[in-house]
């Protein structure tokens, strides 16, 4: 009879706890200041840093766990701290921050920063985490807003005035103007000659 009252007791715990633990999950706020607090529960949880191995020649690691909290904490990294440059080999030449990148990324693993699989891995996540904010800007700030309408302040906490208008001056450039219409009719001629 004891038996049964305490495994019920038990299950009646266990259940109740696990309708906490859901609760918990389900009423935790979601938002920017919620960002990558999932991996530092994870590496509480572990009480150690997650491990990341890239192998060489790769640009990801192949577990894909890691491959995941990885590029994560990159993107994190990268949208609150690398400022948005108007092209890649400007910041290719400056190395201070694919360094800063680096470290900023790597604070919450455990590998060796310094080995040429990584620093390639990370250059490759910073050039192209760049190439897509470049592109999210530019739709939402630049494309389809009228000259008159168009912000002068950065609406990027990483980049300041200065670096938001080498942008905006750019993409008003006559070259990349004219560069941009020459992609569209080519787009649109592909797509029709592969819905013929």
């Amino acid at each position: 009879m004891a038996d049964i009252i305490c495994s019920i007791a038990e299950s009646y715990l266990m259940t109740n706890t696990c309708n906490l633990l859901e609760e918990e999950i389900r009423t935790t706020p979601k938002g920017p200041g919620r960002a990558g607090k999932d991996l530092e529960r994870i590496n509480k949880g572990m009480q150690m840093k997650v491990p990341i191995h890239i192998s060489e020649g790769k640009k990801r690691p192949e577990v894909p766990r890691q491959a995941a909290k990885l590029a994560t904490e990159a993107g994190i990294v990268l949208r609150r701290h690398i400022p948005v440059l108007p092209r890649w080999n400007k910041l290719q030449h400056e190395q201070d921050h694919l360094s800063n990148y680096i470290k900023k990324v790597f604070v919450q693993f455990s590998t060796d920063t310094t080995s040429k699989p990584v620093i390639s891995a990370c250059a490759d996540m910073l050039k192209s985490g760049q190439r897509q904010m470049r592109y999210k800007l530019k739709k939402k700030y630049f494309d389809n807003v009228p000259e008159s309408q168009r912000i002068t302040k950065s609406p990027v906490s990483s980049m300041d005035d200065n670096q938001w208008a080498e942008l905006l001056k750019l993409w008003s450039s006559p070259q990349h103007m004219v560069w941009q219409n020459l992609k569209a009719p080519r787009s649109l001629s592909v797509n029709l000659m592969l819905n013929s």
